[in-house]
């Protein structure tokens, strides 16, 4: 389901849960702030109930802000089967800082990319959390549903050549400029670069906040992350290679391709397995030694432009500073008493605490307490965790309308970790990979010395999804005026189901909305 409205519509979604398998539900409106309606987030067990199998429930909230967003579901593994789609919610051109620079904007238009694999997705989580790679069962990157990987194919014996699957197409007119928006799906650690056969692309928006243009011939979108660009249709008319490589490839091992088709062209299957990734890069990746990662001298990141947005005042001044980290624990175990097969066991981090489900929902429990935990707050608590395994709800509590400023930094080192965060966005003051094991007092040192440096808040971007760099650090900046219980996670889905998500809390429980009185409610229950 594809989904298109005007910024300040009410949108209404009925979900009727029929699952085959008998299943709860929840869907996550992916960019939408839900001011004053944190109920209708989406994420079970945090601002809702799950829908129960055989069940329905309506989703009513406002299309806000405007740009490219998307919607998922937010319970188990669902999002990696299929359960997502693109919702964009547009804006009067005359409004747009970046208007002049296109002239079509329409759904056929929208890409959205998926990292498509041969067996069940919960197969695949059941594995990452014994110790096998991802990767291992990833076929093809697809766009819009659709791809092709060269090593999968099957010989059409009646006409003696080889069939791969079908590839999306995007149809354009020549002498026109289409924008074109850009969603990154990926269940996995599918960090995935664009290019389009002799056609620049031209970036104009991030997570649905216009930037400064930036003119290159490619551009790497992280998971949960949204880019809107502008392609011209100005070369003779015929059919291009659309081509999606992963970054870095020992992560996401495959590539796809999709095509660019002038109208008044005949279609071509071409040979897109060269995997072309141009000259000029644009990424929100941080990798140390980059140039070899990317073979690339000339890329630019979100330093290199600027949101049209003006800045709060405010901004330039932090009432509250916390540092937070992503970090894994090995578990190491036997399947039998004659401890002949080893296995391992990861569990995500952050602050030190693998993130445990409550209950019951923070929104439908506001009369009740909810267990939770304060690591990031509490350093007693966090060296405790450090040593011991921690399991619990783990919550940072922020007051409205005061600045906060947040240091993360990743001790996992492993891979890089695409942060979203529910019902607010953000300036990105900093974004650095180090080569380096960082911990908690490293990081406050460097700080210490000013050697985190951070951009002019007038010079920074705006997002609700930022990568924080494998081995590194990132600065966020913000002013939290959504009262709410938000959820902060990694959307690698192998990291945040497995445990690296925290609640960012905005303000008191007296002053955070309250749902319908008939709200369905949820949890824990004995006759005793």
């Amino acid at each position: 389901m594809a989904e298109r409205v005007c910024h300040g519509d009410t949108i209404r979604v009925k979900v009727n849960n029929q699952l085959a398998d008998g299943g709860d539900i929840a869907i996550h409106w992916h960019g939408i702030h839900q001011f004053q309606t944190v109920w209708m987030d989406g994420v079970a067990m945090i601002t809702q109930c799950p829908i129960p199998f055989a069940t329905s429930f309506v989703y009513k909230f406002v299309a806000d802000p405007p740009g490219t967003h998307w919607w998922h579901s937010h319970t188990g593994v669902q999002r990696g089967e299929g359960m997502y789609g693109p919702l964009i919610v547009r804006s009067p051109k005359t409004i747009e800082s970046n208007s002049n620079l296109y002239d079509v904007d329409i759904l056929d238009h929208v890409m959205i990319i998926y990292d498509w694999t041969s067996n069940l997705v919960f197969d695949n989580y059941v594995s990452s959390i014994t110790g096998a790679l991802t990767y291992q069962h990833t076929l093809s990157i697809l766009i819009n549903g659709k791809g092709r990987n060269s090593q999968y194919y099957y010989y059409d014996e009646a006409n003696d050549k080889d069939v791969y699957t079908p590839r999306s197409v995007f149809e354009v007119e020549e002498g026109l400029r289409y924008r074109m928006r850009i969603i990154n799906s990926a269940f996995g650690d599918c960090n995935v670069q664009i290019t389009i056969e002799d056609h620049p692309m031209t970036i104009i928006a991030t997570d649905g906040y216009e930037i400064h243009p930036v003119t290159v011939d490619s551009l790497i979108v992280v998971p949960g992350e949204r880019f809107d660009i502008v392609i011209e249709a100005s070369l003779k008319p015929s059919s291009y290679c659309i081509y999606l490589n992963p970054v870095p490839n020992i992560l996401c091992e495959t590539n796809s391709s999709a095509i660019l088709k002038y109208r008044s062209a005949e279609i071509v299957d071409l040979n897109c397995d060269l995997g072309y990734r141009g000259k000029t890069v644009f990424t929100s990746m941080q990798i140390h030694n980059i140039n070899e990662d990317l073979n690339r001298d000339d890329y630019y990141t979100f330093n290199d432009t600027q949101s049209y947005e003006p800045v709060d005042p405010d901004l330039e001044n932090v009432d509250e500073m916390y540092y937070m980290t992503t970090d894994w624990v090995i578990f190491h175990f036997s399947s039998n008493s004659q401890n002949s097969t080893n296995h391992t066991y990861p569990r995500m981090q952050i602050n030190n605490v693998e993130f445990k489900l409550p209950e019951k929902p923070f929104i439908s429990s506001l009369d009740t307490n909810v267990d939770i935990c304060q690591p990031g707050v509490n350093s007693s608590l966090f060296d405790y965790c450090r040593m011991h395994m921690c399991h619990c709800t783990n919550v940072i509590k922020l007051k409205i309308g005061k600045v906060v400023e947040l240091v993360l930094f990743d001790t996992m080192n492993v891979a890089p970790h695409p942060m979203h965060m529910h019902g607010q966005s953000f300036r990105v003051l900093a974004q650095e990979a180090t080569d380096s094991h960082l911990t908690l007092d490293d990081v406050k040192e460097l700080d210490k010395q000013g050697k985190i440096n951070r951009i002019p808040v007038e010079r920074s971007v705006i997002k609700d999804t930022m990568n924080l760099p494998k081995n590194g650090y990132a600065v966020i900046r913000w002013k939290p005026e959504n009262p709410g219980y938000w959820f902060f996670h990694c959307h690698v889905d192998y990291h945040g189901l497995g445990g690296m998500t925290i609640v960012v809390q905005v303000g008191d429980d007296d002053e955070i909305p309250k749902p319908p009185k008939d709200f369905p409610s949820c949890g824990p229950w004995s006759p005793d």
